[in-house]
């Protein structure tokens, strides 16, 4: 089924739950499970980005579409209701456990693979630029060039991530999930 998604207003573990529009399930952002509803238990895939500046994207994507920011709805899209937030160690709520391996608002890779929650330190990638891990008995391959992440199996077939702070990932995954630190 085909739904859009909207944001609750709740957290959980300082991050931010999603409603589907179509059933009112309630899904955490960073793990893309469904927390209540119709679809509890339930998971959405991942789908990769790549974090770019809009002169960057128009470079490298040029058929690529922009969204505008003229939704009908009041808001100044110029002003970052979260300025400064990853500058510091404070939490708006914090969350129930850290880990102070790294600092906590540091950008992290995260991925999935078979079972296997994975956190990258995103510094870390950005100065090897290429590394190879194993995760669940298979070989991945992490690149970093440009500003974009390529994560791929040994088959070549591409590996969905996204961007997550170090607290959050901890939070979500705490040791069930593996951290791959190429530059440690």
């Amino acid at each position: 089924r085909v739904t859009e998604f909207g944001v609750s207003g709740a957290l959980i573990e300082s991050n931010m739950l999603m409603y589907d529009r179509l059933t009112e399930s309630l899904w955490q952002q960073s793990t893309g499970r469904a927390v209540a509803g119709e679809f509890h238990g339930k998971s959405l895939d991942y789908v990769s980005f790549q974090l770019l500046t809009l002169s960057e994207a128009k470079d490298r994507y040029p058929d690529g579409d922009l969204l505008t920011e003229d939704t009908g709805f009041p808001r100044d899209y110029s002003r970052d209701p979260y300025e400064g937030y990853e500058e510091n160690e404070t939490f708006i709520f914090a969350p129930s456990r850290t880990d102070d391996r790294y600092p906590s608002k540091q950008m992290f890779v995260a991925f999935r693979f078979k079972t296997v929650s994975v956190g990258v330190p995103l510094s870390s990638l950005e100065k090897v630029g290429s590394t190879e891990t194993e995760v669940g008995g298979e070989k991945i391959t992490l690149k970093m060039a440009d500003g974009e992440v390529d994560i791929r199996t040994a088959a070549g077939a591409a590996v969905p991530f996204y961007l997550e702070m170090w607290f959050s990932w901890f939070a979500q995954n705490g040791e069930a999930g593996v951290v791959f630190d190429p530059h440690a």
